[in-house]
């Protein structure tokens, strides 16, 4: 009978230990503050923000396009090869700022380039290539 008051006391113990944990340990919560912020959005590029796809024959050829968002950035993606930059509007030309070429990043101001806009904005050419926003 020598065994229970043993089993006993080993017990003890090791709710003691437990409940010493417990004690010492303490959680607080955290709170995050988080502000809102309200993106301003150059009204000039706005009739812009959307994808725009290359167009062949009345139809959407979806092997390159032109992402333009409305934070003012651009990402032109093709088949393996990505590039990005910052878009604005001058006059009546989309102007193109790369910042980076397939994940290396471009010296500012050193590849750029001004595309004219049709009269409605609804489509514009680079190279041979005629872009028109998509439609969903």
């Amino acid at each position: 009978m020598k065994i229970l008051p043993t089993l006993l006391t080993l017990s003890a113990v090791s709710l003691g230990v437990v409940t010493a944990f417990a004690q010492t340990s303490t959680h607080h919560s955290v709170k995050k503050h988080t502000k809102a912020v309200e993106a301003v959005v150059d009204p000039t590029i706005v009739p812009l923000v959307g994808t725009w796809y290359v167009h062949e024959n009345g139809k959407e050829s979806h092997a390159q396009r032109l992402s333009l968002r409305k934070n003012g950035t651009f990402a032109f993606i093709g088949s393996g090869w990505k590039s990005e930059g910052k878009f604005s509007v001058k006059a009546n030309a989309l102007a193109l700022e790369w910042t980076a070429v397939d994940g290396a990043p471009v010296k500012a101001g050193t590849m750029h380039k001004a595309i004219t806009l049709s009269a409605n904005k609804s489509s514009f050419v680079i190279d041979r290539y005629t872009y028109a926003k998509h439609v969903e």
